[in-house]
């Protein structure tokens, strides 16, 4: 390809200063464009990867922040989990002990139709929350048996120690028991 001065020497023109400008002005349409890309059109494409570069720097600090609750969110899990599993043992032992006793106290107010003791136990029982069979008590049915129990023993309806459980007489041999007294006035 013949260049500006080539083609106006072979046309005869001779005006360097013509020549020149329209070589400056050549230099400056190439210098603005870019593999066949206009200027305006290239501009435009710089400008726009330059915010997808400030909004990806904007995204990843987002995401830096993100992951850094996240990894506290994950460590307070795991502490409270701890805490989680300490309650769950609490509350097993708690059900256990608490289970252990009430059973005791039904154990305790089991006894033969023949017993003096056994209508006023009867009707301490009859009061009571009892699981069915295959069925097992919650802990706070286990406590409302245990006040009810409680209570029976407060106002004299059972002679009761707290070391257990007593055969029904004081310590002259007298019986102590009046059986159906003590829960007549009792509510349903």
């Amino acid at each position: 390809m013949a260049t500006i001065r080539e083609l106006f020497t072979e046309h005869g023109v001779e005006n360097t200063e013509l020549q020149a400008k329209i070589e400056s002005l050549l230099t400056t349409a190439e210098s603005k464009k870019t593999d066949g890309i206009p200027y305006s059109r290239f501009k435009e494409k710089v400008d726009q990867a330059q915010e997808y570069k400030a909004d990806n720097a904007e995204l990843q600090s987002k995401f830096d922040k993100l992951e850094k609750t996240l990894v506290t969110q994950k460590e307070e899990i795991g502490e409270l989990s701890g805490f989680k599993d300490k309650y769950e043992t609490f509350q097993a032992k708690e059900l256990k002990d608490t289970t252990d006793k009430f059973n005791k106290i039904v154990t305790g107010l089991s006894v033969e139709e023949t017993d003096p003791k056994y209508e006023t136990y009867k009707k301490v029982l009859d009061k009571f929350t009892l699981a069915g069979k295959g069925e097992t008590l919650t802990i706070e049915q286990i406590k409302s048996n245990s006040t009810i129990y409680e209570y029976a023993k407060e106002f004299g309806a059972l002679n009761i120690d707290e070391g257990g459980f007593d055969d029904g007489k004081n310590q002259e041999g007298a019986n102590i028991v009046k059986q159906g007294d003590a829960f007549d006035d009792f509510p349903d």
